[in-house]
């Protein structure tokens, strides 16, 4: 009874781990290309226009090692930031963290796909971001 009960306990400890591993790999696997902004709202309101005339030809690449890169034209000047990422709060949530600042964001994981990804960020505004990948 006793050697019954701990296979049985050891079997779902390893069906357990195996599954987080393969939903960290899925997340992965989705998240790790290239991507552009293909809408862009703010409380609700597109505003699509107003961010490709600001960050002209915005790309954010995400790896699987979890760094990322982000790259855009902004009044005539190329720009680019790099930093770290990674998933948080049961992946409903995504956290990026700048190299060269510190600078920390926290977006709410609307949606995540092979060929969607939805952010949102709350702050004195609500902004929602949805990319495509290249």
């Amino acid at each position: 009874m006793r050697k019954s009960l701990f296979t049985a306990v050891f079997v779902l400890s390893i069906t357990f781990v195996l599954s987080s591993c393969s939903k960290e790999n899925t997340y992965l696997n989705r998240i790790s290309k290239t991507w552009k902004v293909n809408r862009f709202t703010q409380n609700g309101v597109d505003k699509t226009s107003d961010w490709n005339s600001l960050w002209v030809n915005y790309r954010l690449a995400f790896t699987k090692d979890k760094n990322f890169m982000e790259n855009a034209t902004v009044a005539t000047i190329p720009v680019g930031r790099s930093g770290i990422w990674d998933f948080t709060n049961n992946y409903s949530s995504l956290v990026r963290e700048y190299s060269d600042n510190g600078e920390i964001q926290i977006f709410q994981l609307v949606t995540l796909s092979n060929s969607k990804l939805v952010v949102k960020q709350t702050g004195s505004n609500v902004d929602e971001w949805e990319l495509v990948p290249l």
